[in-house]
């Protein structure tokens, strides 16, 4: 598998595991201090993580941000409307703060591995 095949597949799992998770009406789930946090980070995290990677410049590079993080308070939004779930601010930062540190995280993987293959 090359890595751009790669990179969209990370991708669009990353884009539908978040929506189902993010959508589906609450059940039980687990009962840990935080986890859903843990969840919202990492997920949105891991969808900036592999999406930066397709940003040419610097203006993309903000513009993606942006739009992550608009994508992240739109989901919260609308889990006002279904079943079980609620809005809550504090979605909304860990949401942010994965996409941030994704999208870092993903500009210094993406920076190693066009170095790596122009050696």
């Amino acid at each position: 598998m090359n890595v751009r095949r790669f990179l969209i597949t990370g991708l669009v799992i990353s884009l539908l595991i978040t929506l189902y998770g993010s959508l589906k009406p609450a059940t039980g789930g687990i009962d840990l201090p935080y986890i859903d946090k843990i969840a919202h980070f990492i997920m949105h995290g891991s969808i900036a993580f592999f999406g930066i990677s397709f940003m040419k410049n610097k203006p993309w590079v903000i513009l993606f941000i942006s739009v992550a993080i608009l994508f992240g308070v739109s989901l919260e939004l609308l889990q006002r409307s279904i079943p079980g779930r609620s809005f809550e601010y504090a979605d909304i930062v860990a949401n942010s703060l994965g996409t941030l540190l994704g999208s870092y995280l993903g500009y210094k993987a993406l920076s190693s591995l066009k170095k790596f293959f122009k050696s």
